[in-house]
């Protein structure tokens, strides 16, 4: 297959295969991206230094962001990221416009640690998230 690239031609990358992922995990993503959408997320669902760290109106503000796709296609996960702090899930979301990445970090606890709808890694159209960067010398 040729890629068609070059000036004015796009790269094309392709689709990221579907990941098997458990029922309730792929539920639940989706349930927080329904919840976002609709300003009705549950703030009891994140981890206590991320909520600490989050403006009280994050989520409402966000609701315009991401409401305004309206509801998904489709929705798939695709790849899944597991370390000593949690887990990260990756799902490939299709909506009427375009196809847009939604990522879910969990804490050990099953707390939320990171939320991001975005386009790709530097064009984030809602991100939140928390990390320990701790500087040991």
């Amino acid at each position: 297959m040729e890629n068609a690239s070059g000036p004015g031609k796009a790269l094309s990358v392709p689709e990221p295969d579907p990941l098997s992922i458990n029922e309730f995990t792929f539920d639940r993503a989706r349930r927080l991206l329904d919840d976002i959408a609709n300003a009705s997320f549950d703030r009891s669902e994140l981890s206590e230094k991320l909520d600490n760290f989050l403006p009280a109106d994050v989520f409402e503000r966000a609701a315009t962001l991401v409401g305004e796709f309206g509801p998904p296609l489709s929705m798939f996960a695709f790849a899944e990221w597991r370390t000593a702090e949690g887990v990260a899930t990756y799902f490939r979301v299709q909506y009427s416009g375009e196809t847009l990445t939604w990522a879910v970090g969990l804490d050990p606890d099953d707390r939320i640690t990171a939320l991001s709808l975005r386009r790709n890694p530097r064009n984030k159209i809602f991100n939140v998230s928390w990390q320990n960067i701790g500087y040991d010398f």
